[in-house]
């Protein structure tokens, strides 16, 4: 054990760039906050912002929705394909591949894939986010919405009982998102 903790230490010592070659960036306002790896991804961040603050604004409208939390957005670009993922358990996290869309069998205009794709993830926020009185009852008792734990079996019935919406078929959210995007 000692010789393991010996060679990490030493590892350390001779190649210490190996552990900050991840750099972190944050852009925060009020209702977000940005999380990007790449400083070439910088440029973008400020639409994408104001992209999401535009589907906020739009979606309060719409289902008098107001998020007690601000949304997380972390912008990765480990794919050759932009992408976007939702996850609303336990905090609300959008996940945005900067990547651009692959054309194959979608026309949309570029410069809105950001504003597209913002609308289209928060959706998917809002349904599951906005509480019904039940889901309020059981996320003041559990403190927060439950995050299901496979080595917990119990906390699968606990989420459910925070956040049901997350556990509707993926063609409800999806059908929801789409529709949104009309």
């Amino acid at each position: 054990m000692k010789n393991k903790i010996l060679i990490i230490y030493c590892f350390n010592l001779l190649f210490p760039v190996a552990f900050l070659a991840q750099d972190l960036e944050q852009f925060n306002t009020e209702s977000q906050q940005f999380i990007y790896f790449f400083k070439g991804s910088k440029y973008l961040v400020p639409h994408a912002a104001a992209s999401l603050e535009n589907a906020i604004t739009k979606l309060n409208n719409i289902w008098d929705y107001k998020s007690k939390e601000r949304i997380t957005v972390i912008f990765e670009d480990f794919s050759d394909i932009g992408n976007g993922g939702t996850i609303a358990i336990p905090w609300n996290l959008l996940i945005i591949g900067v990547s651009p869309f692959n054309f194959t069998f979608d026309i949309i205009p570029t410069n809105e894939r950001m504003q597209w794709l913002m609308s289209h993830e928060l959706t998917h926020v809002v349904m599951t986010d906005k509480s019904a009185g039940i889901d309020r009852f059981y996320r003041t008792v559990f403190v927060s919405k439950v995050f299901s734990d496979n080595e917990n079996p119990l906390s699968h019935i606990y989420s459910y009982l925070t956040t049901p919406r997350w556990y509707c078929p993926r063609w409800y959210q999806e059908g929801i998102a789409v529709f949104m995007e009309t």
